[in-house]
């Protein structure tokens, strides 16, 4: 077992992913019941001896919630004030730790990580992906990395199977001396994909590829990690189970929860503690619900419900990401699917194609729908919003 740092980026504003990260901190927008950095944290606890998380924005919301240790490892906070960049953040760990000499792994606090099998030198690791032209593509000549070309502009299928970046890295003290030498990117930051570069010019620098990380960017991409991460929820049943309900496959159910009578629950569903679900819910699968929720005689499917949030009368969520604080009222249904069948667009930082047929909406913290709202495909509610009964909600509000 390799015992040493970890060093989680996660001081960012996340502004991709638009509204919904406006009153909640990227890193902690929760699949298959737990924050993403989460998840990171638990796949790293056997390995590390401490955790170092760079924090800058909503820097509360993580600090909250994990305190001074996770699985009794000690957590040291570092503060990004103005955010110049992943070098820059790096950076900032400089001088107060002991890293100078021992290796560390620095990895994003936003992405999606497999279980990796750390290697006793430097390394970069990688992933082949079907769209390399939107991530950064790593130049390899005889197994040694000579360079990363950021969101390469040439066609397509120059770049077809070829290894990106996926932000995870083993590193020691030398990485330093290349950051404190960078120059500003052309968009004003110190990337510390450019340290990377130099660092393996100059130092033995493995190039490991390994599969099961998913980029995350947008809301949308979301669901497919909470699919993923309902898979690898360990959780039981801890709630109560009525009598005449119809469990399928792995359903997750938290302390003080209960399912009541006819509802029927599809596998691949996590409902979080002191929830009650029902009469006569149906649950299909990919719903991740949070704690203290209510969703009544309605349909969910394939969502994120995040915490005390009610559904409770005859409504439709499909495919959809639900914030904190929500009361949907009755005869809510959300659309996901446009009547034309094209893919559905969503307007985040900018108007973008989703790549999905299926896609409902974002709703962020603290919205409440009327009875009889019904919400188009794509939608993005913004937090706070009040939806008066019987609109139509087909632009951003």
């Amino acid at each position: 077992m390799i015992c040493i740092k970890a060093i989680i980026l996660a001081a960012g504003k996340a502004t991709r992913m638009g509204e919904l990260c406006e009153t909640l901190h990227k890193c902690m927008i929760p699949v298959g019941g737990k924050p993403l950095i989460e998840w990171n944290m638990e796949k790293l606890s056997d390995n590390v001896d401490e955790f170092v998380i760079v924090v800058g924005c909503r820097k509360d919301d993580i600090k909250k919630y994990f305190g001074d240790s996770f699985k009794g490892k000690k957590i040291t906070y570092i503060n990004q004030a103005e955010q110049r960049g992943t070098g820059h953040a790096l950076l900032q760990v400089r001088g107060q730790m002991n890293v100078v000499e021992d290796k560390f792994i620095v990895l994003m606090g936003d992405d999606w990580y497999p279980r990796i099998e750390l290697p006793s030198g430097l390394a970069i690791f990688s992933q082949r992906v079907e769209n390399p032209e939107k991530f950064g593509v790593l130049k390899i000549e005889d197994g040694k990395l000579m360079g990363i070309i950021e969101k390469p502009s040439a066609a397509k299928d120059k770049w077809k199977n070829e290894l990106v970046n996926i932000g995870y890295y083993v590193l020691d003290g030398r990485v330093f001396d290349e950051l404190q030498h960078l120059q500003e990117s052309p968009r004003g930051e110190l990337e510390l994909t450019d340290a990377i570069v130099s660092l393996a010019l100059k130092a033995d620098l493995d190039v490991i590829e390994l599969s099961g990380w998913k980029g995350i960017a947008y809301p949308w991409e979301l669901l497919n990690v909470n699919n993923i991460a309902l898979e690898e929820n360990e959780e039981g049943v801890n709630g109560i189970i009525d009598e005449n309900v119809v469990i399928k496959g792995d359903v997750a159910l938290g302390s003080g929860s209960s399912i009541l009578s006819g509802s029927y629950v599809e596998g691949g569903v996590r409902i979080g503690k002191n929830c009650k679900i029902g009469p006569n819910a149906y649950l299909r699968a990919g719903v991740s619900i949070g704690d203290n929720c209510h969703i009544g005689n309605c349909e969910v499917k394939n969502s994120i419900i995040m915490n005390r949030t009610n559904i409770p009368h005859f409504s439709y969520v499909g495919d959809s990401i639900i914030g904190r604080n929500c009361n949907l009222g009755a005869g809510t249904m959300v659309a996901n699917l446009r009547f034309d069948g094209e893919n559905v667009k969503c307007t985040v930082k900018e108007r973008k194609d989703t790549g999905l047929r299926k896609f409902g909406t974002v709703i962020c913290d603290n919205v409440k729908t009327g009875v009889n709202v019904s919400i188009m495909p794509g939608v993005v509610v913004s937090s706070g919003s009040k939806i008066m009964p019987g609109e139509i909600i087909a632009r951003d509000i």
